[in-house]
């Protein structure tokens, strides 16, 4: 049972993106895809979320490949955030959530609703601006809320139906606070049978809150597995193409870049 990808080749505007990538997201873990600007990873995402058809490979969930699911049925059982999410309208955030439940809107009754509302405000730690127009919040107020939208769709996560969230760097626009605040609610949630692909720059908290990584460079995968293995100062080298290093905190093994050469 996964949302993966097996051998994919993606080709935009004449030029090759991704080489032969394959990963997987299961239900109950978060996979983090790291790399730097252009690698691919959001063009991961997207072939996931089915709104890029791959030149080659397969994409598939839950053993069956993503074309065969109508739109409805697929956006039931996996919900996606985009790098940016724009909102021109004074909805409030309640409202904001509730369009998250558009795929379920047949079969929701009123309670329902309200209760996958409720919850997925609560997930972000914005009940106290659930009546505010999203378009008066702060830049990281309106990325939480987003997040929360795209949760929304996918309550509840015990219905039985593995569910999956593809989020492109979530933790952008958020404070220190609400961004750890915001993986340690996924770790939660991946306890619960969440799967998450989880689009990242941040080396040391995917190093933290992941269960798998897949390190990118140039549309190809250079290494993937627990983070302990995968994160090795020789694939994060090729990886973002200059030299990192482990420092030991006792808790932790984070890594920091060095300087770069100006010259």
């Amino acid at each position: 049972m996964s949302l993966q990808l097996e051998q994919v080749d993606l080709w935009r505007d004449g030029v090759q993106v991704l080489r032969s990538v394959s990963l997987q997201i299961l239900p109950g873990e978060i996979h983090a895809v790291l790399g730097a600007n252009g690698a691919g990873k959001s063009s991961v995402l997207q072939v996931l979320a089915g709104d890029l058809e791959p030149a080659n490979g397969k994409v598939s969930l839950q053993a069956q490949a993503l074309a065969q699911y109508d739109a409805t049925r697929l956006a039931r059982q996996r919900a996606v955030l985009e790098q940016a999410s724009m909102m021109d309208f004074d909805f409030s955030v309640r409202d904001l959530l509730g369009l998250g439940r558009l795929p379920h809107a047949l079969a929701d009754t009123p309670t329902e609703h309200a209760a996958a509302v409720a919850w997925a405000l609560a997930q972000c730690d914005l009940e106290p601006l659930a009546a505010r127009p999203v378009t008066h919040l702060s830049g990281g107020q309106q990325q939480r809320a987003h997040i929360a939208r795209v949760l929304a769709q996918l309550y509840p996560l015990h219905a039985g139906t593995p569910r999956y969230v593809l989020l492109d760097e979530p933790t952008a626009g958020l404070d220190l606070r609400h961004a750890l605040s915001l993986l340690q609610r996924l770790r939660v949630l991946a306890a619960q049978g969440l799967g998450v692909l989880w689009i990242s720059h941040d080396i040391n908290l995917a190093a933290r809150f992941a269960d798998t990584v897949t390190l990118l460079a140039d549309g190809e995968v250079i290494a993937q597995g627990a983070p302990d293995t995968a994160l090795n100062a020789d694939s994060l080298a090729r990886c973002y193409g200059l030299p990192l290093t482990p420092i030991d905190n006792g808790k932790q093994r984070l890594w920091v870049p060095e300087a770069i050469d100006s010259e």
